[in-house]
């Protein structure tokens, strides 16, 4: 494995392992059937917790990214896209009680 990575950068060897567990979770969150999707979902997210800090990382900053290029193509811009963003966050109520709670 070559260390010439920057900081926070997965490793180009590691980048379509990466890529491959990304896709099989926005894979399983689109499954249709509700009962399905939670359990698929469910046991994509044990895996990636599964498999060490490192790779959570990875895997958040890829959908990350991709969800980021996704409005960047609805919005238009950057800016559009914050703004959008700032929007939703104002609408929404985060209950710290909440938090980390399966419902």
């Amino acid at each position: 494995m070559t260390t010439n990575a920057e900081p926070n950068q997965v490793p180009a060897e590691v980048f379509n392992t990466v890529k491959i567990i990304s896709l099989r979770a926005a894979l399983a969150a689109l499954e249709e059937d509700d009962a399905a999707r939670n359990i698929r979902v469910g046991s994509e997210i044990a895996a990636i917790i599964a498999a060490g800090p490192f790779v959570v990382s990875a895997v958040l900053g890829y959908l990350i990214q991709n969800f980021i290029n996704g409005l960047l193509g609805g919005y238009g811009s950057p800016e559009a896209a914050a703004e959008e963003i700032t929007r939703e966050l104002a609408r929404a109520t985060l209950n710290p009680d909440q938090i980390g709670r399966q419902e």
